[in-house]
């Protein structure tokens, strides 16, 4: 599958106001693996013993993941325009979900070295 097409310009991982719009944007044009590369943190592939390049591959291989990310579009697309609850520390944006996904009630984007990742 091609990657989807990055805009031009600042990352738009920067600001959680255009994290989340970016987020839908790769997964709208089912790029999984570049949406992996691009949102999960670096210290979960970390921890998870792998390069997000290396996650991506996974994901490419195994077509249930596949689903589980088209799964996410209609959860982000649900709190596009939400305003989300931001940590003191400035590190964790929460948006609360109306109808959990996979016994999920809320999404979380984390910050790290200055850019927003989905956290869960």
């Amino acid at each position: 599958m091609p990657a989807a097409t990055a805009p031009s310009g600042p990352d738009p991982r920067a600001d959680i106001k255009t994290a989340l719009p970016e987020a839908i944007r790769v997964l709208i044009a089912k790029d999984y693996a570049g949406f992996i590369k691009e949102f999960m943190p670096p210290s979960a592939a970390k921890q998870a013993g792998m390069t997000p390049d290396q996650m991506a591959g996974m994901i490419a291989m195994a077509p249930q993941m596949g689903d589980s990310m088209a799964k996410l579009l209609p959860a982000l697309q649900s709190i596009k325009d939400q305003t989300p609850t931001i940590d003191p520390t400035g590190n964790s944006a929460t948006f609360t979900l109306s109808t959990p996904v996979e016994n999920q009630n809320n999404i979380t984007f984390v910050k790290e070295n200055g850019l927003w990742y989905l956290g869960n």
